[in-house]
C-alpha cells in the first residue's frame, strides 16, 4: 500500500509541467489550424514534435510528418530537413536506431548544402547517440568527431561541451572510467556557467553514474540532482534514466525498497511514452533486483522481456547485457549448462563491441583529430605571418608610390608609413609571440619526457649490474614513447643468487612509466626484507602494489600492476627458480624450444590475489639460450596481412637465430621487428631479454 502511495505522489509531481506542455501543444495547434500553408505553419508543425517527444512518441512521429508534407509542397529545404531531424529522433527514442540514422542522414545531406553549421554539428551528434546505443563506439565516436571539429570551428562553447559530453561518454561506455570524467566534469562546468539545466541534468546524470561505479558517496547527490531538474523541465525520458542509475544505486546498498519504487515508476513512464529503449535497461535492472531478492522466477520474465526489446532495437550491448544478466541467473540457480551457453553468447557480443582492433581505431580516430586540429593551428600562425610580410611589402610599394606622387604628399606618405609599420610590427610581435609560445610549450613537454626518461633508467637494471652476473647476454629494450611500462630489474638476493625482473607494467608512455616505478619499488622491498624465493618476492610485491594502490580514491583500490617473471639464477648449481605472471620463460636447447609454464594472474589487484604464485626450478646445460619476454612484440601489428607476428613467430626467429653471437641476436630481432611494423605505428613498449648459459 505505501509503494503504491508513493507512486500517486511521485507522478503527481510532475502533473503541473505535463499539464503545461499539454497547453502549449494545444495553443501551438490553434495557431496552426489558423495560420496558411507557409514556412511558419511547417516549423509550428514540428515545434509539436518535438514537444511531444518526451511524452507521446506516436503523436510526435504524426506531427513530424505533417510538417515534412507541408515542406515538400512549399519545397521549404529548412522544414524539409529540420522534420527529418524530428523523424529521426522519434525513431531514435523508439529504439529503432537503424531507420533512426536514415532520416538523420537525409537531414544532414540538407543541413550541409543550406551551411546551416551548428544544425549539422546537432545531427551528427545526433548519428553518435544511435550507434552508441547499438553498441557501435567506433562509428559514434567518428561522428562525436565530427560533430566536435564543427563546433569548435564557429567557436560555440556550449556546443563544444556537448561533444565532449558524447565522448566522455564513450569512454564510460568502455569502462574508462577516469578518462570519461576528463571529458565530463569540464562540461559540467561550462553548461554550470551558462545556466543550460537539460545539459547539466545528463552530465551529472553520467558522472553520478561513474562514482557509483567507483564507489564514491558523492554518486546519489548528483543522480538527485539529475532527477530534480528533469522534474522541473518535464523530461520524462530522461527522469527513467535518473530513476534507473538510482535504483541500482540502492540495489547495491542494500535498500531494495527504495530499487523497486524507482523502477516502478520508471516503467510506467516508459510505457505510458512507449519509450522502448529505455524499457530494456529497466527490466535488466528489474531483473537484477529480483536476483538480489532471491525471486529468480521474476528475474527469468524480466530478462526475457528486456531480450526481445534489445533484439528488436538492434542493440548489441543491450543484448549483450542481457545475456550476461541470464547467465548469471542460471548460476545462482546451479544451472551451470544453460548458464555456460548465455556466458558464450555474451561473450561473443562483447569481444565484437570492446574488440582490440575497435578499441585501438578508436584511439586512433582521437589521436588523427588532435593531430589535424594541431595542424590547424600551425596552419593559421603560418597563414598570419605571411599576411604580415604582404602588409609589409604592400606598405613599402605605398611609400614607394606617394614620392613619385610628389613632394607635397611627403608628409602624408609619411603618417601613413609610420602608421602601417606601428601596425605592422605589433602583428608581428604577437604572431611571433604565438609562434615562440607554441615552440615553448613543445620544449618544454619534450624536455620533461626526457627527464622523466632519465629518471626510470636510473630504475631499471645497469649495464654494470648485468655484465658482472651474467658472461654473455642482451637487453633488446624499445619503448613505443620515450619514457615505457616495461623495464628489466636486477639484483642480488641474500642467498647469493643473482635475480632478474623483466615485466610489463599497466599502460606505456608517462603513465606506464609511472608505474613502473612503483613496480620496481615494490620488487626491491621485497628484496630488502629478506625474501629470496621468487614466488615470496612476488607475493610481497603484489601486496604492496595493493596496499599502495588503494589510496587512488576508489573504494577497494586500482587493479593496475604488471604481467612479468622473475628468474633467479643459482650459476654455482648451474640452474635457475622463477616465477611468472602472465609472462612465458622460455629456452632453445638443441635446436628446440623449452617452454615453461606460468601462473594466470597479474602481479596485483586480482580475484586470484589471495593465491600465491607458483615457484618451480630449471636444472640448465651449457649452452642453454634463456629468453624472457613481454607482450610487445608478439602483438605488433604489420606484415603483409596486418596481422600481429604472434608468439609462434617469435619462437620459431629464436630458434633460428640462437647460433649467432648474442649482440647480433638482438639486431636480428630489431630488424625483423621493423620490417614487420613497416609504415605502421609500434602498439607497445617491446622488451626482450636473452642469456646464454
Amino acid at each position: 500500500m505505501r509503494t503504491k502511495l508513493f507512486l500517486l505522489l511521485f507522478c503527481n509531481l510532475t502533473l503541473s509541467v505535463f499539464s503545461q506542455n499539454l497547453k502549449l501543444i494545444d495553443s501551438l495547434q490553434k495557431v496552426a489550424k489558423f495560420t496558411k500553408d507557409d514556412t511558419s505553419k511547417s516549423n509550428l508543425l514540428n515545434k509539436i514534435s518535438t514537444i511531444y517527444l518526451e511524452f507521446d512518441l506516436e503523436k510526435s512521429l504524426d506531427f513530424a510528418k505533417k510538417s515534412l508534407i507541408l515542406s515538400e509542397k512549399l519545397n521549404y529545404k529548412k522544414g524539409k530537413a529540420n522534420a527529418y531531424f524530428s523523424i529521426g529522433s522519434a525513431y531514435n527514442y523508439k529504439a529503432e536506431h537503424l531507420e533512426a540514422i536514415v532520416w538523420f542522414k537525409k537531414s544532414l545531406a540538407i543541413r550541409k548544402e543550406l551551411f546551416l553549421m551548428s544544425d549539422v554539428g546537432q545531427t551528427y551528434s545526433s548519428i553518435g547517440y544511435c550507434y552508441e546505443d547499438m553498441g557501435n563506439f567506433l562509428e559514434a565516436k567518428k561522428n562525436y568527431l565530427a560533430s566536435l571539429k564543427i563546433r569548435e570551428q564557429l567557436k560555440d562553447k556550449i556546443g563544444i561541451a556537448r561533444s565532449n559530453t558524447n565522448i566522455g561518454n564513450i569512454y564510460y561506455q568502455n569502462q574508462n572510467l577516469t578518462e570519461g570524467l576528463k571529458y565530463l566534469l569540464p562540461a559540467l562546468k561550462v553548461f554550470e556557467e551558462a545556466g543550460e539545466k537539460r545539459m547539466i541534468a545528463a552530465v551529472s546524470h553520467n558522472v553520478g553514474s561513474i562514482y557509483m561505479y567507483q564507489g564514491k558517496p558523492e554518486a546519489m547527490t548528483f543522480l538527485q540532482t539529475a532527477l530534480k531538474i528533469n522534474e522541473e523541465m518535464g523530461n520524462r525520458f530522461w527522469k527513467t534514466n535518473n530513476l534507473g542509475t538510482m535504483s541500482e544505486l540502492y540495489r547495491r546498498q542494500g535498500n531494495f525498497v527504495e530499487a523497486e519504487k524507482c523502477l516502478k515508476i520508471a516503467l510506467i513512464i516508459l510505457e505510458e511514452s512507449g519509450q522502448k529503449e529505455g524499457m530494456v535497461g529497466t527490466y535488466i535492472l528489474l531483473s537484477h533486483l529480483n536476483m538480489s531478492q532471491k525471486k529468480y522466477n521474476d528475474a527469468s520474465v524480466n530478462l526475457n522481456k528486456a531480450l526481445e526489446l534489445a533484439t528488436r532495437s538492434n542493440s548489441i550491448t543491450k543484448r549483450q547485457g542481457c545475456y550476461a544478466s541470464l547467465a548469471e541467473l542460471e548460476q545462482e540457480q546451479g544451472n551451470y549448462k544453460k548458464a555456460l551457453d548465455y556466458f558464450k553468447l555474451s561473450v561473443v557480443l562483447r569481444d565484437s563491441v570492446f574488440s582490440e582492433e575497435n578499441i585501438k581505431k578508436m584511439t586512433q580516430q582521437q589521436m588523427q583529430y588532435d593531430f589535424d586540429k594541431k595542424e590547424a593551428l600551425t596552419k593559421e600562425a603560418q597563414e598570419r605571418k605571411d599576411i604580415i610580410i604582404q602588409n609589409e611589402i604592400q606598405s613599402q610599394k605605398n611609400l614607394r608610390n606617394g614620392f613619385i606622387g610628389g613632394f607635397i604628399l611627403v608628409l602624408l606618405a609619411a603618417s601613413l608609413f609610420f602608421f602601417q609599420r606601428n601596425k605592422i610590427n605589433k602583428e608581428k610581435k604577437r604572431s611571433d609571440q604565438l609562434l615562440h609560445l607554441v615552440e615553448e610549450k613543445h620544449k618544454e613537454i619534450t624536455d620533461s619526457i626526457n627527464y622523466a626518461e632519465r629518471i626510470q633508467r636510473s630504475f631499471i637494471a645497469t649495464n654494470e649490474m648485468l655484465a658482472e652476473n651474467l658472461n654473455d647476454y642482451f637487453v633488446f629494450f624499445k619503448p613505443k614513447a620515450i619514457v615505457s611500462g616495461d623495464f628489466y630489474w636486477a639484483s642480488k638476493l641474500s642467498n647469493g643468487n643473482f635475480v632478474l625482473a623483466i615485466a610489463d607494467s599497466t599502460g606505456h608512455g608517462v603513465p606506464g612509466a609511472i608505474m613502473s616505478l612503483l613496480n620496481i619499488t615494490s620488487l626491491e622491498s621485497a628484496v630488502k626484507d629478506g625474501f629470496t624465493h621468487p614466488a615470496e618476492i612476488l607475493n610481497d610485491t603484489r601486496k604492496t602494489i595493493i596496499e599502495r594502490l588503494k589510496k587512488d580514491g576508489s573504494a577497494n583500490g586500482g587493479k593496475d600492476g604488471m604481467d612479468g617473471s622473475l628468474i633467479s639464477f643459482d650459476f654455482k648449481n648451474n640452474k635457475f627458480t622463477y616465477a611468472a605472471a602472465n609472462n612465458p620463460v622460455w629456452i632453445v636447447r638443441e635446436n628446440g624450444l623449452l617452454e615453461f609454464p606460468y601462473d594466470k594472474m597479474p602481479i596485483g589487484k586480482h580475484d586470484k590475489d589471495s593465491i600465491s604464485f607458483t615457484q618451480r626450478t630449471v636444472e640448465l646445460q651449457k649452452g642453454d639460450l634463456v629468453y624472457s619476454i613481454t607482450d610487445g612484440m608478439p602483438d605488433q601489428f604489420g606484415g603483409p596481412k596486418g596481422k600481429k607476428f604472434m608468439y609462434k613467430q617469435l619462437k620459431e626467429l629464436f630458434i633460428s637465430i640462437a647460433y649467432l653471437p648474442m649482440q647480433e641476436q638482438k639486431e636480428k630481432l630489431s630488424t625483423s621487428l621493423n620490417n614487420w611494423r613497416g609504415n605502421l605505428e609500434q602498439v607497445d613498449d617491446v622488451t626482450v631479454v636473452g642469456i646464454r648459459i
